[in-house]
């Protein structure tokens, strides 16, 4: 159910996109970063998509290639600190409800097929990166479900090479070690 459920929440909300900001506040800008640098954690998701919902990604740019530093500082200090604080509570969260975690970021690797999903009718005006409606697959897609397939045997493969050492729950066991290196860099930073 929770699959199921962050899987839907996902998927409708990665459709959303925001106008463009283009004179955001500080806090904005901060708030940003916080949330642009939880794409370095969680799984489907990259930061520069989650900058582009909030409307910041030309703006984000925009300060670098101007060497705006004061943007540019605060977009960090929100980055470094969102990063801390959400791999503190990813880490507690798997710690404590382990299998929820892995069910709900299961859920959000599927929902976020909606941003890589190829076929998309793009009206005339207006970029790859602006549509968010999906349309059914047309023309020659034979070559993506080949790919598709060759992809799941190849990992499925790995998996059964690997032997019982593969087990899912190492994997977050693994996973749960690199939020507390991460976390321990930052305090050493």
């Amino acid at each position: 159910a929770v699959l199921i459920g962050v899987a839907v929440v996902a998927f409708v909300v990665l459709g959303l996109r925001s106008g463009e900001v283009t004179d955001p506040a500080l806090p904005y800008v901060f708030l940003a970063g916080a949330i642009a640098i939880c794409a370095m954690i969680l799984p489907g998701i990259s930061g520069s998509f989650l900058l582009l919902m909030l409307g910041m990604y030309d703006t984000v740019l925009g300060a670098v290639n101007d060497r705006d530093l004061v943007f540019i500082v605060t977009f960090g200090l929100g980055a470094v600190l969102g990063l801390a604080g959400f791999s503190t509570v990813l880490h507690w969260a798997l710690h404590r409800y382990h299998q929820l975690i892995l069910a709900g970021l299961v859920g959000l690797m599927l929902g976020s097929l909606r941003v890589l999903w190829p076929w998309r009718d793009v009206p005339a005006g207006k970029e790859f990166k602006d549509v968010t409606t999906m349309t059914m697959p047309s023309g020659d897609i034979w070559v993506p479900i080949l790919l598709a397939v060759v992809g799941g045997v190849f990992v499925v493969a790995i998996s059964l090479l690997a032997g019982d050492d593969s087990d899912v729950s190492d994997m977050a066991e693994e996973a749960a070690d690199e939020v507390d290196t991460s976390q321990s860099a930052l305090r050493d930073a």
